[in-house]
């Protein structure tokens, strides 16, 4: 009989642990809207007969589960279907509509003190980017580990990206990648790899700077929809940042690339910020060099795609010389401003060419806790007038 009362009241404690971790359950949505309306020249007779419209309507919805009072234990979800409508003039009106569903995001993670440091796991499929924002910069689904302690921090990571929804993930393949997916469909898998990286910080390691060497692996495997994927590509990163001055920083990185292990390319970055006590104002100088077929160098070519400018072709970075000033300002706690201009310079012949000069306005308005407006505009003027695109984008986020 005191078994039988032990095992009741075991499964009844048991029974009010979840019921109490119920209630505590956090879910949640939003409901987005972008619509853009862009130009590869700015139009002379009809004001409609250049401009294409590409519309976005989107639906979120999340929920997270928290395993401990602190939130440092929890798995989060989350799940979004979008209707797509492109025409590529206005003047005809004919455009092509697409849905697409995907699994965004389901992540389980864990932070654990330690008497000399921390770890942290999380593992599942949630975004990571490299130091450098431009190798690897979207989803996967795989494991991190990342222990923080005294001296340094290290981090380990392994995902697969062949589940992941091709209409919503773009990965640079090798130009005879044999990979390729149904752009009608409204879930296909994206091109398939094995990804690996160690990132070890080591942070104030003189005159408060900190010191970051990174690497990171790709290794092409067969599709789910029997292709290959195509190649390996290697990346070696070593990143320095830290203060210059009161308000001043600074964030310098270089990178090794090697497609296949046959020949090396190159990514430097420089970027200077300065933060004045002003509305939460930043200024901030920036320049980018992606190597092309100059000096010891090949094209250099990351994983993700990433659009380096507004152009007409949306060039990679790669083989490419871009600098900018940009600039931000909060004039009130709800409103932020920015303004951003680019000169580009791009690989021709051994030498690097102009290429054009870029401008962005944004604009975001968080009008009530719950409703968010964005706008941005951009223009591109190139050196040569097929390049020259201006576009405007309006977004809307409802929150629920």
């Amino acid at each position: 009989m005191k078994t039988l009362k032990k095992h009741i009241i075991t499964i009844g404690t048991s029974l009010i642990l979840l019921a109490s971790q119920a209630f505590s359950v956090d879910f949640g949505g939003s409901l987005n809207n972008n619509t853009k309306f862009s130009t590869p020249t700015l139009p002379e007779d009809s004001f409609f007969d250049d401009f294409s419209l590409k519309q976005q309507d989107s639906l979120n919805a999340w929920l997270r589960i928290p395993f401990n009072n602190s939130g440092t234990h929890y798995l989060v979800a989350q799940v979004s279907g979008m209707w797509q409508y492109d025409i590529p003039s206005l003047d005809e009106n004919d455009g092509d509509s697409t849905w697409i569903f995907d699994l965004d995001l389901l992540k389980y993670s864990n932070f654990i003190p330690l008497s000399n440091g921390s770890l942290q796991i999380n593992a599942g499929r949630f975004f990571v980017s490299d130091t450098t924002s431009i190798i690897f910069s979207q989803v996967a689904d795989g494991l991190n580990l990342s222990y923080s302690g005294n001296v340094f921090d290290i981090s380990v990571y392994g995902a697969y990206t062949g589940l992941l929804n091709a209409q919503n993930v773009t990965i640079l393949n090798a130009s005879d990648s044999e990979y390729s997916f149904d752009s009608d469909k409204v879930y296909d898998f994206a091109a398939p790899y094995i990804v690996s990286s160690l990132t070890l910080e080591l942070p104030y390691l003189f005159a408060n700077q900190s010191l970051v060497l990174e690497g990171y692996g790709f290794f092409g495997v067969s599709s789910p929809n029997d292709g290959t994927s195509g190649y390996k590509r290697a990346y070696g990163t070593v990143s320095l940042n830290g203060p210059l001055a009161a308000s001043v920083f600074y964030t310098l990185s270089t990178t090794i690339g090697s497609e296949d292990f046959d020949g090396i390319s190159n990514l430097s970055k420089l970027a200077l910020n300065y933060y004045p006590n002003f509305y939460s104002a930043s200024i901030g100088l920036e320049g980018i060099y992606a190597s092309g077929e100059n000096g010891p160098f090949d094209y250099f070519k990351g994983f993700s795609s990433q659009t380096a400018l507004a152009s007409f072709s949306e060039p990679q970075y790669s083989g490419l010389i871009k600098t900018g000033l940009n600039a931000s300002i909060k004039p009130i706690q709800t409103l932020f401003l920015g303004l951003g201009a680019n000169i580009a310079m791009l690989d021709a012949e051994d030498s690097f060419e102009y290429y054009g000069f870029e401008w962005n306005l944004s604009s975001k308005f968080q009008v009530l806790s719950d409703l968010q407006l964005s706008l941005l505009a951009n223009q591109f003027i190139g050196d040569k007038s097929e390049e020259n695109k201006a576009s405007l984008t309006f977004k809307a986020s409802i929150s629920f």
